[in-house]
């Protein structure tokens, strides 16, 4: 049953990277229940959209279309506008809604085994992503500590606290959503 879960789960995640993260854990002594690490991916792209990584991405767009604008190159200048847009468009649906948040989880992957050991996680999945949970496993809610990963100020916990106590919005409804 164990290894049927932790297929199913790795089929899910879609994430080759963090079986090695499975590995650092402690593993399920086949005696209690199997441990899953669930997070609330809304709270993670928030942490992302607030952090370095984030801006560092910004920073090279911005980079990238100053410089096309400086040399007249207005296709390029335009494709990197539009890249921006959808990037900020990408952010609504993960930040209020459930698109995926791996990419950024990738980004902070060393951190993750460590999430894992202390938590006693045999491995972490979105919590909008699980269809099912047998009565033997126990899913265990590490949003915070993933959140954490993403070094997060005072008013980034405070949004991630406040997202939290409502339930993620539709497509529709995140279409309609203007900066």
């Amino acid at each position: 049953m164990r290894i049927f879960v932790f297929v199913l789960a790795a089929l899910i995640l879609g994430v080759s990277g963090m079986a090695s993260a499975a590995e650092d854990a402690p593993p399920n002594d086949g005696k209690g229940k199997i441990r899953i690490g669930v997070f609330d991916s809304r709270a993670v792209a928030v942490a992302y959209a607030a952090s370095k990584f984030n801006r560092e991405h910004y920073e090279r767009l911005k980079k990238s279309l100053d410089q096309a604008e400086a040399s007249g190159d207005k296709e390029k200048a335009e494709r990197i506008k539009a890249a921006g847009k959808a990037g900020q468009e990408k952010l609504h649906r993960q930040g209020f809604g459930t698109a995926s948040v791996k990419k950024y989880l990738d980004l902070v992957k060393d951190k993750i085994p460590a999430v894992a050991k202390k938590a006693q996680v045999d491995f972490i999945v979105s919590k909008w992503e699980v269809a099912y949970q047998a009565p033997a496993v126990e899913a265990v809610d590490i949003t915070d500590e993933l959140v954490q990963a993403f070094e997060p100020n005072e008013r980034t916990l405070k949004t991630v606290r406040e997202l939290k106590q409502h339930p993620p919005l539709d497509e529709e409804e995140i279409r309609k959503i203007k900066d």
